[in-house]
């Protein structure tokens, strides 16, 4: 780019790609991995993001089991499957300082309540469509929707203080 054209800020046909169209000196490809991803060597993000998955996965695993425990007649097995969700989601955001890190135990969370809400052969299921397992299901969702939207760079420290 010349002088001339950084000082207005056009771009000559003579700088246009293979399109005609100018090249856009700013242009962004439309995907990019999370920077928690690509900071690190590639065998140590394949196993953090697995690590992250399997954690939301094993939190969902004991959920399904655990949430319909009830001590005096209160559920407070959703309770407690919720709060340990949600930490495993928040704790991963805050350690990573990204949603997206914070996104990858959710999905772990998803794919067992989708395994475990869906009826088997025999005619069984393990979050059963009672009160209490709508309330963990949409909970959930809830629940760990509003968490990807807290910002994880400023709560670890690492975002611009606005």
């Amino acid at each position: 780019m010349s002088r001339a054209q950084a000082r207005t800020g056009r771009l000559s046909l003579s700088s246009a790609g293979r399109s005609g169209r100018p090249a856009s000196p700013g242009a962004r490809p439309l995907v990019t991995l999370p920077e928690w991803l690509t900071e690190r060597p590639i065998p140590q993000a394949i196993g953090l993001a697995i690590g992250l998955f399997g954690a939301g996965f094993l939190a969902g695993l004991l959920g399904a089991f655990g949430y319909a425990v009830r001590v005096h007649g209160i559920p407070v097995g959703v309770a407690i499957a919720l709060a340990t969700q949600c930490s495993v989601a928040f704790a991963a955001g805050v350690w990573n300082a990204a949603r997206s890190a914070a996104g990858v135990p959710v999905l772990g969370w998803v794919v067992t309540v989708l395994l475990f809400s869906t009826e088997r052969p025999a005619g069984s299921v393990v979050i059963a469509a009672t009160k209490v397992g709508y309330v963990y299901l949409i909970g959930g969702l809830v629940l760990l929707g509003l968490l990807m939207l807290l910002p994880y760079d400023r709560i670890a420290g690492r975002g611009d203080a606005k």
